[in-house]
């Protein structure tokens, strides 16, 4: 695989609907939280597609959970020069950068969704990327 920046863009951002459970939540309990990331893509259309989830949680029961998509679009000429066998390989550090995009652009929406109620006091917090095992991705 070249070692190359990967030219791209963001070019669209969807979400679940959120779930907001403020009526299940016991405000001197702590609040776990944990998070997961996967991808998918396709060569034609030049797309790789981060999907994110984030889920707060007291003893077992879900007081928010969101699942976040942003699709970035790969520049043609890029996946031209490093297309082999039908498919290119993804670096998984290029893959981690999305996954950073990702999570700031799930804080934005956690924190418009929750706006006016309890539940916009648990912001999404830090999360080190380098604890999570991404993987190349084959786009094909």
């Amino acid at each position: 695989m070249s070692q190359k920046p990967v030219p791209f863009r963001i070019f669209k951002i969807t979400n679940d609907p959120i779930e907001l459970h403020a009526d299940l939540m016991h405000e001197k309990e702590a609040v776990a939280f944990s998070t997961e990331f996967s991808f998918n893509g396709n060569l034609e259309q030049g797309v790789i597609g981060c999907r994110s989830v984030y889920v707060f949680s007291q003893n077992e029961t879900v007081i928010s959970s969101l699942t976040v998509y942003c699709y970035f679009e790969i520049e043609k000429d890029y996946l031209r020069e490093n297309v082999q066998e039908m498919a290119v390989t993804i670096d998984k550090d290029f893959l981690r950068y999305l996954a950073t995009i990702s999570v700031g652009t799930a804080r934005g929406i956690q924190h418009a969704k929750t706006q006016g109620t309890i539940l916009n006091q648990w912001v999404i917090p830090p999360i080190n990327l380098m604890e999570f095992d991404f993987q190349d991705y084959v786009l094909r």
